[in-house]
C-alpha cells in the first residue's frame, strides 16, 4: 500500500500552485462579470460564469478541507450558498458582493503565498487550543438525563438538592413518556425520566455522587453547547463528502477541463486529443542553463574549422549548421514553454482599481488591452510590483474626481488603459490615464531646486520627465493615503532596469500620460552582434540594428565643432565613436575606413564607428554590475565560443550620456 504524504514540500507546493490557480481564475471570472446593455448576451456570459465559478468554489472547498485551512473552508462553503442568489440580487448589492469576494481573494492569495508545514502545525495548534477552551466553558452547562427505578421510595426533593451542591440547576424538565402495553408493565418500576440543566465545574464529582443516589437507574451526562455540536457534526460532514485524497481532486479538474476540450472539439469537429504536465519552473531554468552552454559549445566550434581537412571543410559546415538550426528550435520551444499570457497579471490589478473606487470620490473605467501578449513568466512575475506602484499613482495623482473632471469638460469617468503588445522582439507595455497629465514646467523648476539640472542648461523634454525618476523626487506637498506624495517611481525604473527594460513617458498636461515600458521577451538569451573596436570584442543585439555601411568623407559633417553627423538618403544621423567614450586604443580612428553600424533607438537613428563586424551568433546573457561603468553603457556579458567574455553594449544610454556630455561641455 502506498502512503501519500500531503504534507509533504511537493504535494504542499501542488496544492498552492492549483488553489493559486484557481483564486487567479476567479478573480478573472469576477471581473468580466457585468451588466452589457444587450440582455441576452449578458445572460448567456453570466450563466457560463456562474457555472464554472460554482465550480471553482466547490473545488476550493475540497482542497481547504484537505488542509485543515477551516475558515477559508467555511468561507467558500458559504459563497457557494450565498452565490445562487446572484442574479436576484439589485446591482448595488452584487457589486457589493464582488467587491468583498475580490478582496477576501487577495487575502487568500497571501495566505497561500505564506502556507507551509510550521503554518500548518501552528495553525492546528491553534485550532485545538481554542477547542479546549471551548470545551472548558462547555463543562460550564451540563444536561442530566436521568431515568429511575423503582427500587425504594424516591425523593426527588432529596435528589435535587444533592446535584445543587455541584452547580447551579437552570432547568429542570419531565420527559413525555408512554406506558407499556399492559402485560409488559411492571408494577414496581416507575417510568419516569427527568431532564436536569445546570451549569457546574465539579462534573466527576458530580458523576459519583449520582452513582450512590437512591433509585437512580442510570443517567447521562451530555455537555451541550450548540457550537460545539454544530462543529462536530460539520467536521463529519467535511470528512464524508470532500476529505478525499489530493489525487481525486486532480482527477476531477483534469476531467472538467477535459469535458471542456471535448465540447469545443465536438463544436469545431476537431478530433479530440488532450495532453498535459505540470513541470516546475526551476527545471526549466535548468534546461535553459543546459542550452546556453550548448549555445557557446557550437559558437566555439567554428575556431576548429581551419584544422579540419579540406575535403571535409564542406561536411563540417553542414554538421555547424544543422546544429544551429537544432539549437535555435530548442531554444524558441523551451521560451515557449516559459510564456503565459499577460492578461492574469494585468486582470488582478482590477479588484485593486474597485476596492480604491469605494474609497474616493472618482469614477474610473480600468481597461486592458492586449491581455493575450506572452511574456517570460520569470519577467510577469517581477513586473507585477512596479505595474501596482503606476496604477495607484494613476488613480492618485492622474485621475481627477468627479467634479474636476467635469468643470474641465471632460466626462465625469476617468480612464485607465493598460496596453500590452510585441513588438520587434520585445514586450511594450503602456499604462495610460487620461487625467491631468505631468505640468513640465513645474518639474524642470524642482529638478532645478533639487540641484538635478542648472539654471540655463537645456535640456529635452523627454529628459525633463525622466526627473520623475530620481530618488525621492516629488512635485507633491500634500501627502496622499494611496500612495503618499508619489515617490518611489525611482524603485520601479530600477527594477524595470533590472529586467533589462526601459520605461519611456509621454504627457501633455491636463490632458493624459503614458508610461511606456519596453521589456525584453525573455531574459536569457538572444541574437547578437559581435563586433571589435580595437582589441575588445563586444555585443549589440541584433534587434537595434538596421544595417551597417561604409561613409564617405562629402557626407560627413559637423556641428559647432562637437557632435560629428552623417547624410544618409537625405536624412541626417548622429555618428558615435565608442573608442573615445571607452578610451580604447589601437581602434580604426578615421571614419572613412570604419565601419559604421545604423541601430535605431525609439524613433532615432545613429550611427556606431567600429572596427569590423565579426559574426551574427546566439549570445547567452549574464547580469553584470561594473563598478567603472558609470554611464550604464553595459547590460550585461556573453561568454563567447573561445571561452572569453563580450560585454553587451547598451547603445542607448551611451549615447543619452554622449548627449549630456556635449551639453554640458
Amino acid at each position: 500500500m502506498i502512503t501519500i504524504d500531503l504534507y509533504s514540500d511537493e504535494y504542499i507546493e501542488i496544492f498552492k500552485e492549483e488553489v493559486g490557480e484557481m483564486l487567479i481564475e476567479i478573480e478573472n471570472k469576477l471581473l468580466v462579470y457585468k451588466k452589457s446593455k444587450n440582455e441576452e448576451i449578458n445572460n448567456e456570459i453570466n450563466n457560463e460564469i456562474n457555472k464554472e465559478l460554482k465550480r471553482y468554489f466547490h473545488t476550493l472547498k475540497g482542497d481547504f478541507s484537505t488542509y485543515e485551512m477551516i475558515e477559508e473552508f467555511d468561507y467558500f462553503n458559504n459563497l457557494e450558498n450565498k452565490w445562487m442568489g446572484i442574479n436576484e440580487m439589485i446591482e448595488e448589492e452584487r457589486e457589493e458582493l464582488i467587491l468583498k469576494i475580490l478582496m477576501k481573494v487577495t487575502e487568500i492569495k497571501k495566505k497561500i503565498n505564506n502556507y507551509n508545514k510550521k503554518i500548518k502545525t501552528d495553525y492546528i495548534e491553534e485550532i485545538n487550543k481554542n477547542d479546549e477552551n471551548r470545551e472548558q466553558e462547555a463543562n460550564k452547562r451540563i444536561e442530566l438525563l436521568l431515568d429511575f427505578k423503582k427500587t425504594k421510595k424516591i425523593n426527588l426533593k432529596k435528589i435535587k438538592s444533592k446535584i445543587e451542591k455541584y452547580g447551579e440547576i437552570k432547568e429542570i424538565k419531565y420527559i413525555n413518556f408512554e406506558l407499556p402495553e399492559f402485560e409488559k408493565l411492571i408494577p414496581n418500576k416507575l417510568y419516569l425520566k427527568l431532564k436536569i440543566v445546570l451549569e457546574t465545574n465539579k462534573e466527576n464529582a458530580l458523576r459519583e455522587e449520582l452513582n450512590k443516589i437512591l433509585g437512580v437507574h442510570n443517567f447521562e451526562m451530555d455537555k451541550k453547547i450548540k457550537e460545539k455540536k454544530e462543529n462536530i457534526q460539520r467536521k463529519e460532514e467535511r470528512v464524508q463528502e470532500y476529505r478525499k485524497p489530493k489525487e481525486d481532486y486532480r482527477i476531477e479538474k483534469k476531467i472538467d477541463k477535459m469535458e471542456q476540450e471535448k465540447n469545443k472539439k465536438i463544436i469545431s469537429g476537431d478530433k479530440i486529443e488532450k495532453n498535459s504536465i505540470r513541470v516546475n519552473t526551476k527545471k526549466l531554468d535548468k534546461i535553459i542553463n543546459n542550452l546556453g552552454e550548448l549555445i557557446v559549445a557550437h559558437s566555439s566550434l567554428r575556431i576548429y574549422k581551419n584544422c579540419i581537412e579540406e575535403k571535409n571543410q564542406e561536411g563540417f559546415e553542414k554538421l555547424i549548421s544543422d546544429l544551429k538550426r537544432i539549437t535555435k528550435t530548442m531554444q524558441e520551444n523551451v521560451l515557449d514553454v516559459r510564456m503565459i499570457p499577460i492578461e492574469n497579471t494585468l486582470l488582478q490589478f482590477k479588484s485593486m482599481v474597485r476596492e480604491l473606487i469605494k474609497n474616493s470620490k472618482k469614477e474610473i473605467d480600468y481597461e486592458i488591452i492586449g491581455g493575450t501578449t506572452e511574456i517570460d513568466k520569470t519577467i510577469v512575475e517581477k513586473i507585477v510590483d512596479p505595474l501596482r506602484h503606476m496604477i495607484r499613482n494613476s488613480f492618485d495623482h492622474g485621475i481627477e474626481n468627479v467634479s474636476e473632471r467635469l468643470a474641465k469638460g471632460k466626462t465625469k469617468e476617468g480612464h485607465i488603459i493598460i496596453k500590452s503588445y510585441h513588438y520587434g522582439g520585445e514586450v511594450i507595455i503602456e499604462i495610460i490615464d487620461d487625467g491631468r497629465g505631468l505640468d513640465i514646467e513645474e518639474i524642470l523648476k524642482k529638478g532645478i531646486e533639487n540641484g538635478l539640472v542648472k539654471e540655463n542648461q537645456k535640456i529635452e523634454e523627454e529628459e525633463i520627465l525622466q526627473l520623475i525618476f530620481e530618488p525621492g523626487f516629488t512635485t507633491k506637498k500634500e501627502i496622499s493615503k494611496i500612495s503618499g506624495r508619489g515617490i518611489g517611481m525611482d524603485v520601479v525604473k530600477t527594477n524595470i532596469e533590472e529586467l533589462r527594460g526601459k520605461i519611456e513617458i509621454e504627457t501633455k498636461k491636463g490632458k493624459f500620460l503614458k508610461f511606456k515600458i519596453i521589456l525584453p521577451l525573455t531574459l536569457a538569451i538572444e541574437e547578437g552582434m559581435l563586433l571589435t573596436i580595437g582589441e575588445n570584442i563586444y555585443v549589440i543585439p541584433i534587434l537595434n540594428i538596421l544595417e551597417s555601411i561604409q561613409l564617405s568623407k562629402k557626407n560627413l559633417k559637423k556641428i559647432k565643432g562637437k557632435i560629428d553627423i552623417f547624410e544618409l538618403r537625405g536624412e541626417y544621423i548622429p555618428l558615435l565613436r565608442l573608442y573615445k567614450i571607452f578610451k580604447i586604443k589601437g581602434a580604426i580612428e578615421e571614419e572613412t575606413k570604419a565601419t559604421i553600424l545604423i541601430v535605431k533607438i525609439n524613433k532615432k537613428k545613429i550611427g556606431i564607428m567600429i572596427d569590423e563586424v565579426i559574426a551574427q551568433q546566439q549570445i547567452v546573457i549574464k547580469r553584470i554590475k561594473i563598478k567603472e561603468d558609470k554611464t550604464n553603457s553595459f547590460s550585461g556579458a556573453t561568454i563567447l565560443g573561445t571561452g572569453e567574455v563580450a560585454l553587451i553594449l547598451d547603445v542607448k544610454s551611451i549615447y543619452k550620456e554622449m548627449n549630456r556630455g556635449d551639453e554640458n561641455d
